[in-house]
């Protein structure tokens, strides 16, 4: 069975161990403002390489779909 005293041994460890934790936490976010702006760059980059994609698969889609409407008409033709 648990005694107060061995409670507040082990409650006063882990804040000790929180408040070097959040230490460290602290120096590692030492300059958010460069990491905010790292991160959207990313995000713009991203989006940008989203939106290359989007326009090569619409070419093609185009591309492919003017083939088989040529296609689709000059076989029709044959059959009238």
């Amino acid at each position: 069975m648990p005694t107060i005293a061995g409670e507040r041994k082990a409650a006063a460890a882990e804040a000790e161990r929180l408040t070097a934790h959040a230490a460290a936490m602290t120096g590692t976010r030492s300059n958010p403002e460069a990491e905010d702006e790292t991160l959207r760059r990313l995000t713009a980059l991203r989006a940008a390489i989203a939106g290359q994609r989007t326009d090569a698969v619409e070419a093609d889609n185009n591309q492919h779909g003017t083939e088989l409407s040529k296609y689709m008409t000059q076989n029709t033709l044959r059959l009238s």
